[in-house]
């Protein structure tokens, strides 16, 4: 599809059963989202906006994402400084809404040269909603060189 042509790659797929706006309320609008990149994806120092109503709404969201969750030394962190873009469009193209986030690292070397874009699909199905995800990593070639079969596995 137009997505995979894109570089997006799908990741999950999943049915919810809520409407549109529930579904937005209650995982998008308030810390929920926060909390899950705490507590399932082993994030540490969680901080986000309220979202701007600008047209499209967004927020900043930033973290500090996991290396690696099974190795540790002393006095070595292996979490990254993220900064999240989070946009949200409403009634678009046969969705009830998406979602596109941009995450930057931070205070790595050639940080500049990646970024991890996930786009959260919501279509309505009857009286509930139909959810797909989506990411894909874009490289900055300008900034750092990154050999197309070292891509190929993000």
């Amino acid at each position: 599809g137009e997505a995979e042509e894109l570089g997006f790659r799908l990741v999950l797929t999943f049915d919810l059963a809520v409407t549109p706006s529930e579904a937005f309320s209650k995982f998008w609008e308030n810390d929920y989202y926060a909390r899950v990149l705490e507590e399932k994806c082993n994030n540490e120092d969680v901080t986000f906006e309220p979202w701007v109503s600008d047209n499209p709404k967004t927020r900043k969201v930033n973290t500090r994402h996991p290396l690696a969750k099974d190795i540790s030394m002393p006095g070595i962190s292996f979490s990254i400084p993220t900064a999240k873009i989070q946009r949200v469009f409403f009634d678009v193209c046969e969705m009830a809404f998406c979602i596109v986030e941009e995450s930057r690292f931070e205070k790595i070397p050639y940080a500049r040269a990646l970024a991890v874009e996930t786009v959260w699909l919501f279509q309505r199905k009857g009286s509930s909603i139909f959810g797909r995800v989506y990411y894909r990593c874009v490289f900055d070639c300008t900034v750092l060189s990154v050999p197309k079969w070292i891509q190929s596995y993000c």
